[in-house]
């Protein structure tokens, strides 16, 4: 079962819900997850493990949100657990979105935060 994410920023930039894991029927070999398109100037879903990370609709090279370089790990409380965990049974790699600010693409500050806002099948 994946996870339905929102993102909102203090200046105003929030996203539609944003559908990332997987479904029931391909759990174990494909991660959506969100990252920053520097071209389109917002969050993508996209492929996590494929080769060709690059947006749908610009072509420019995605940056997913585990990437530190769009994280702020200021007064972060690593006791908080996190706001999405992802592994594929296939992959030794975890996909993880701390309870930390991240690069908003509106303002581009790090003050931007996702949360939780379910599930989906």
């Amino acid at each position: 079962m994946g996870s339905l994410l929102r993102a909102a920023c203090p200046c105003g930039f929030e996203t539609e819900v944003l559908l990332v894991g997987s479904g029931y029927r391909n759990h174990t070999m494909t991660l959506k997850a969100p990252a920053y398109c520097a071209g389109c100037k917002t969050i993508v879903v996209s492929e996590y493990q494929t080769k060709n990370k690059r947006c749908g609709t610009c072509r420019e090279h995605l940056t997913f949100y585990n990437d530190p370089a769009l994280q702020s790990h200021h007064n972060h409380d690593p006791k908080t657990p996190p706001v999405f965990r992802w592994r594929t049974d296939d992959s030794a790699t975890e996909f993880v979105l701390s309870d930390i600010l991240y690069l908003c693409p509106a303002c581009r500050k790090k003050t931007m935060k996702f949360t939780d806002a379910g599930c989906w099948d």
